[in-house]
């Protein structure tokens, strides 16, 4: 099951950690300060303490969904990649009028961005599970109530942990190069995406989310 923005993945297990997780050693003990800490400038709205918690690329991710998001037309946008797509064709249909015109950097679009897709994801969110490889882990979280897990990626930096949202990025365009849905339209990439966008139902308004919107 994909979570389809920004790009996190639904992970269904048929056995799911009922106890509160507790860390075993110093790295799963960071990560989960880590997590909470994002997570708690996600909730909070607050991009400057998310963002400390973050890893350089992410953030150069945001200056590009920006550029495709104020340049990229139909033509242009359909040859990017899903990860970029993705929250295109997203901010198009949540942004008020004029909104996104007035955005001049990749930190603008970190606000929005929390706004109206990190923190629907984030909500709630409790650590289940923490799976250290080297200076790569994944923070497994459930909220509670659900049965969904969600995954979310660091990488360790010198002697930090950091959370990256490339990371993701490159699981969700993993399952969609590979979905049934690739293959149900022919590889036809815009086909894919329109399904995505009524599926979440981003043509509400209207708007063609392949235009460039002011």
């Amino acid at each position: 099951m994909m979570r389809t923005l920004l790009f996190t993945i639904f992970i269904l297990q048929s056995l799911i950690v009922k106890a509160q997780y507790t860390p075993v050693d110093q790295d799963t003990d960071d990560l989960s300060y880590m997590f909470m800490n994002f997570q708690a400038g996600v909730e909070s709205n607050n991009p400057q303490l998310a963002a400390q918690f973050m890893d350089s690329n992410s953030m150069a991710y945001m200056e590009e969904i920006l550029y495709a998001l104020q340049n990229y037309d139909s033509t242009q946008l359909v040859e990017q990649r899903f990860g970029i797509i993705l929250p295109v064709m997203m901010s198009r249909f949540m942004a008020a009028d004029g909104q996104i015109s007035k955005m001049k950097t990749g930190q603008d679009y970190f606000i929005f961005f929390i706004k109206n897709s990190l923190a629907p994801i984030y909500a709630d969110q409790k650590i289940v599970d923490i799976k250290v490889e080297g200076n790569n882990a994944r923070v497994y979280t459930r909220a509670d109530g659900s049965e969904n897990l969600n995954t979310f990626y660091f990488f360790k930096i010198g002697e930090d942990w950091k959370i990256s949202l490339t990371k993701e990025l490159e699981e969700v365009e993993k399952l969609l190069d590979k979905s049934k849905g690739m293959t149900y339209y022919g590889g036809d990439k815009a086909l894919l995406m329109n399904k995505i966008a009524e599926g979440n139902g981003w043509n509400g308004m209207g708007r063609n989310l392949w235009n460039i919107l002011p």
